[in-house]
């Protein structure tokens, strides 16, 4: 996803979203990953959220104003393990190739581990706001991936005349509508198997060699 810029404090109205205290953020994810692991995010609103979290109303809306901007800010901290956790993996890696292929085992792992927070990224937070760089841990976590992909270029291991933007879109797009797919067709503890067949394409759109 488009995201080339630093990611914004604040919300489209302006609103400091880093304000909410880090109990009630804690209450609120709480009570969504539970909705989202029962499928049942859709039919309550946000009242209904906070009276199980025990949370005002007030607040929410303050700090959020709908639902979509409230889910972003409770999976920041999920995001933010990806993005450790692939930095970590990557740099373990010595070569290229292995990098890539730690970034593909990394994302459909985690998110197979965690279906709720998958549903809520892939499936429930439009994707302008991970246009609008909104997300500081989304951004680092591209960030990673341009690094490898520079890496590689300065090996001489890219094919020539690759649009690095384009590559970088059509990988996290690709990457994203596989897990999507899991998702929607309750798939979501087999993410793992699509690894392979993710990183040989990858591999191969990419590659001088393809080997």
């Amino acid at each position: 996803m488009v995201d080339q810029t630093e990611p914004s404090k604040t919300g489209e109205d302006g609103a400091d979203r880093r304000l909410i205290s880090a109990e009630a953020l804690e209450k609120l994810r709480n009570v969504l990953i539970h909705l989202f692991s029962e499928g049942m995010f859709h039919e309550v609103g946000i009242r209904d959220i906070c009276t199980q979290a025990k949370v005002s109303p007030k607040t929410v809306y303050k700090y959020f104003g709908n639902k979509e901007q409230l889910l972003a800010a409770c999976v920041e901290q999920d995001l933010q393990a990806l993005a450790e956790l692939t930095a970590e993996k990557v740099d373990e890696m010595s070569s290229v190739k292995d990098k890539i292929r730690a970034q593909v085992d990394v994302i459909l792992g985690f998110y197979q581990q965690r279906p709720a927070v998958a549903r809520m990224v892939f499936l429930n937070i439009p994707i302008v706001y991970w246009l609008q760089s909104a997300s500081p841990a989304h951004y680092q976590h591209r960030q990673i991936g341009r690094e490898v992909y520079k890496l590689a270029i300065e090996q001489n291991l890219i094919k020539p005349g690759l649009q690095e933007d384009v590559v970088s879109e059509m990988i996290a797009g690709g990457i994203n509508r596989v897990i999507s797919s899991c998702l929607y067709e309750d798939k979501a503890d087999r993410m793992s198997e699509y690894a392979d067949g993710c990183f040989e394409f990858i591999w191969a759109a990419l590659s001088r060699n393809e080997t």
